[in-house]
Parts: structure tokens; C-alpha cells; sequence
């Protein structure tokens, strides 16, 4: 078996995004793009280097490392996320796939199973050629792609259990001892490990003092001696949630909730759990299940109403919150989530009173006034929702969102200069928001500003060559100055970048349609 040349790929990959300013996320967007289409972004397709790096860095995640370590699958896809979330750099996944692939595991094809996993294992036996031509290269990559994504089910269910198999190695090398969390926090001298009031005090201290990572490692050592206590377990899982260890969470509610179905904190924490990995019927059923035992709880009412408005059951949702008033008739949170549920179903008014209310009780609750904001704009009435939008931003000017909303409002009341120095702002507290960035053009277009919403749009493009909205808005500017043919190339790339739900796909196709038949042309060029 050839040795995977991470450093040619390594180098394609650079050499492309120093040349074409082409960002991390960008480039993952268009690797996640490709790997669940088999397409590559128009954006990509207009330079070769950028395809071809997109290519061979497709092949390596999703192909090649794979094969010969099917945890790659795992490593992979949690790697890119944390590019797209800003968390980590591209190439830090090149070391972490050397040494996944220097491990004593098993290759996929040693691995008995479904025949997808032997057609998959077939079709990625294979090197390629990284500077083939392009069409040679991107059949080669997608071939075994396809295998995936024609038996998409069955390689969800895998990569699970690949995950599973990693957190059991872990708690196997825990249990054998090889492994403990307490070696990577700081002990006071002479901490017994052994004793079970030493872990449980100083994890009590080390959460009074904010430090949860210590606190979740100590209740780790805890449970390892005492695995049912109840207690210990629901304290972990709180500790591992705030840690965003949702799946370790719920594992630790799960386990509390065996031992002790009625145990009311476990239920909760774990609706709150369910809910946080989107699982949202299995939160209103913990819910559920609480409110049958505790049933005079506002926050539960509360907690309930929110789930039930996520699954848009809104009238449930509003007689949760109706209850959690009938308990606390100057409950905060319940007047603010009930007017956010009375916003939705239309009843304006009502819901200007609850959060008219929730402002007497608390008049620096910064989330109610961004909430008035949105109201005041479907009352079309601009200039209270920039005014409450500015009063969110003297209670925290630090928060980028303030200022876009505000602008949007200033751009509805056609005050376009005072729209343009909100998105400044906005833009000054987070640089690559391209969604202000597209944003700010349009409104410069409007103000006669042509150059500087192209600078917008291009700027735009340039962080995130698949975002559609700058290159609709482009198009819009380019229709508006008979520019056919640009406006044609934009839509055409707005439509390429768009998922097929998009809600402007429609229209942007026949716009896109009218203008190449005035064209004369069938596609375009």
C-alpha cells in the first residue's frame, strides 16, 4: 500500500489559497459542496488550481484515508465543522491523519459488512494522478463519493458507530486506568484520588469558581468509583453540556434515568440536552414526563413552551407560557417567550404588551428590545425598530447584530447614509460577515455608491465564493445598467452556490431564463 503524499496535497492546497485568496472556509464549503453532490462550485470551476485543490483534498478526507482507517470518516467530518465554525485551521488536519493512519487498526476492506461497504472500498482502491487533467481527477475522486451517497442510511449508521467505537476505546482506557482527565488539571498536593469527599468537594469548588473543565474531569474520577450515584451522574452531565459534550450529557442523563426513572433533575437536563441536538419530541417528552411529577415549576412551563414553539406547535407553546403566568405573573423570561409566540401568530398588539411588560420589569433586558425591534418592523414602523435596535446597542455596543439590524431598519425608512454607517460599525466587530458585507453593498448601490458595493460584493465573494446573496445582488445592479451578460454570469453563480431549497431559486431561474432568450443564448457562457 503506497504511502497517501499529504505533502503534495498540502502544497496544492496552499499554493491555491495564497494565489486566489482563498479562505479556509471557503474552501471547506466547497469540499462539503462536492462531497455531497459530486459538483464543484462555479467558483471553483473558473480556476483550475482552486478545483484541482478542492479535488485531491476530497480525496484524501473522504476517499483515501478512509479506506485505510474508517475512524477518518469521523475525524474528517468534525474537522471541517470546526474550520466552518472558525475553531481551527485547514492544514491542522494533515498531522491528525498521519497519525490516525500510523494506528494498528483495521482497513476498511478487513472489515466484514454491507455490500456498500465493499462496492465503496473497491471504488477508493486506487491512487490518482494529482495533476491529471481535471476531468480525469474529479471522475476518479467522486466515483467512490457516489457509492456514499447512493447508500447514504447505511454510511450515517457507520460513521456512528465509528464514533461509538472511539468514546468506548476511551472509556475502556479510562476504566483500565491508561487514561484519566485528572492528569491534564491541576491537583492540590497530596489530592487523594481514591477518595470519593475529596472529588465531590473540590468539584463542587472548582464550578463555584467557573473552572468546569476540572469540575467534569473530578466528577469523571467519582463515577468511575461510584457509578451509580444518581447525583454525581446528573452534575457530570450538566458539566459536560456546558462543555458542549451534548452526546456525553445525554449519555450521563441516560444512565442517572435507569437507575432512577423519577429522578426530575435528570429528566429536565435531559430535555434540555435533546433539545440542544435538535431531538425536539424527545424533549417535549421529557418534559412531559417532569410535568407530571412537578407540575407548579414556571421555568418547566417555560422550558416545555420553548420546545413546543421550536416544533411550532405555537398554541401550545402559549398555553405553557399561560400556565408559567398563572405561577409567577412578573416571570421575565415567560412575558418575553410569550410575546416572541404572540409575534409569530400575528397578535401584534398583544405581543407589544408582554414585552412592554418584561422592559418594566427589567429595563436593561437587551433581547427584548432586539424582539420590539423585529415587531416594529412588521408594524412597518422603521423608526421605533432602529430606535429600539440603537437602545440594544447602548446596553451592548460590543454585539455586531445590533448595529445590522438597526441598518436594516434605516434601510427600510430610506435613511441609506445612516444604514451604511451601521453596517461600518458592524462589520468593524466582525470583518468577514459576508452577509453585511452583501448587505452594505445593496445599500451602497442605492446611495449611488456603485464602486464601493461592487468593493462590497467582490470582498464578499472573496471570503466566501459560495454565498449566494453577493452575487444576486451584483446581478441586481447589472440588470438595473442593461449589463445582460453579467447580469446573466451572477445569477447563474447565485443559482450554482444556492441549496435547492433556496427560497429565491425559482425566480432567479425564470429572471435568468428571460435574460439569456434576450441573449440568444440557451446557457450561460
Amino acid at each position: 500500500m503506497t504511502t497517501l503524499p499529504f505533502d503534495a496535497i498540502a502544497h496544492l492546497i496552499e499554493t491555491a489559497q495564497q494565489e486566489h485568496a482563498l479562505s479556509d472556509r471557503a474552501l471547506v464549503a466547497a469540499i462539503q459542496l462536492f462531497s455531497r453532490t459530486g459538483d464543484l462550485p462555479a467558483a471553483a470551476r473558473e480556476d483550475e488550481d482552486v478545483a484541482r485543490a478542492v479535488l485531491t483534498a476530497t480525496w484524501l478526507l473522504f476517499v483515501a484515508a478512509p479506506r485505510r482507517a474508517p475512524r477518518a470518516f469521523v475525524t474528517a467530518s468534525m474537522h471541517l465543522e470546526l474550520v466552518s465554525a472558525d475553531e481551527r485551521d485547514f492544514d491542522a488536519i494533515f498531522p491528525e491523519l498521519k497519525a490516525l493512519l500510523a494506528e494498528d487498526a483495521p482497513a476498511l476492506d478487513e472489515i466484514s459488512g454491507e455490500a456498500w461497504l465493499s462496492a465503496f472500498s473497491k471504488a477508493a482502491d486506487t491512487d490518482i494522478d494529482l495533476h491529471a487533467d481535471l476531468d480525469t481527477l474529479q471522475s476518479r475522486v467522486d466515483a467512490p463519493l457516489a457509492v456514499l451517497r447512493e447508500h447514504h442510511e447505511a454510511f450515517t449508521a457507520f460513521v456512528s458507530s465509528q464514533m461509538d467505537a472511539i468514546v468506548a476505546g476511551f472509556d475502556e482506557g479510562v476504566r483500565r486506568g491508561e487514561l484519566s482527565a485528572l492528569d491534564a488539571i491541576d491537583l492540590p498536593e497530596g489530592f487523594d484520588r481514591d477518595d470519593p469527599n475529596a472529588l465531590r468537594n473540590l468539584a463542587d469548588e472548582r464550578m463555584q469558581l467557573g473552572d468546569v473543565q476540572s469540575a467534569e474531569a473530578l466528577l469523571s474520577r467519582f463515577v468511575e468509583l461510584n457509578p451509580e450515584d444518581i447525583d454525581a451522574l446528573v452534575e457530570r452531565g450538566i458539566a459536560r453540556g456546558a462543555l458542549e459534550d451534548l452526546r456525553g450529557a445525554q449519555d450521563d442523563f441516560d444512565r442517572a434515568l435507569k437507575l432512577d426513572p423519577t429522578s426530575v433533575a435528570a429528566r429536565i437536563n435531559r430535555a434540555l440536552t435533546h433539545h440542544a441536538l435538535g431531538q425536539v419530541e424527545a424533549a417535549i417528552a421529557d418534559y412531559d414526563a417532569a410535568l407530571e411529577q412537578v407540575d407548579d415549576d414556571a421555568d418547566l412551563w417555560i422550558n416545555r413552551a420553548v420546545a413546543r414553539f421550536a416544533s411550532n406547535n405555537f398554541s401550545g407553546a402559549m398555553a405553557d407560557l399561560n400556565r408559567a403566568l398563572e405561577l409567577n405573573d412578573r416571570h421575565l423570561i415567560a412575558l418575553f417567550q410569550r410575546g416572541n409566540v404572540r409575534r409569530v401568530l400575528g397578535e401584534l398588539g398583544y405581543a407589544l404588551q408582554d414585552y412592554e411588560k418584561a422592559i418594566q420589569i427589567k429595563p436593561d433586558f437587551v433581547d427584548v428590545y432586539a424582539a420590539r425591534g423585529y415587531l416594529y418592523l412588521q408594524l412597518e414602523e422603521p423608526q421605533k425598530a432602529a430606535a429600539d435596535f440603537g437602545l440594544a446597542i447602548g446596553f451592548e455596543p460590543s454585539e455586531p447584530m445590533h448595529y445590522y439590524n438597526r441598518a436594516h431598519a434605516r434601510l427600510l425608512d430610506q435613511d441609506f447614509k445612516g444604514a451604511i454607517a451601521d453596517y461600518d460599525a458592524a462589520l468593524e466587530l466582525a470583518p468577514d460577515d459576508v452577509e453585511a458585507l452583501a448587505n452594505r453593498g445593496g445599500a451602497r448601490m442605492i446611495d449611488g455608491d456603485l464602486e464601493g458595493a461592487i468593493e462590497d460584493w467582490e470582498r464578499a465573494i472573496e471570503i466566501d465564493p459560495y454565498y449566494p446573496t453577493p452575487y444576486l445582488k451584483r446581478a441586481a445592479m447589472w440588470i438595473a445598467a442593461e449589463e445582460n451578460e453579467q447580469a446573466a454570469s451572477d445569477l447563474a453563480a447565485a443559482l450554482e452556490c444556492a441549496p435547492e431549497n433556496w427560497e429565491h431559486r425559482k425566480d432567479v431561474q425564470e429572471t435568468l431564463d428571460e435574460i439569456l432568450a434576450e441573449l440568444g443564448f440557451d446557457a450561460p457562457n
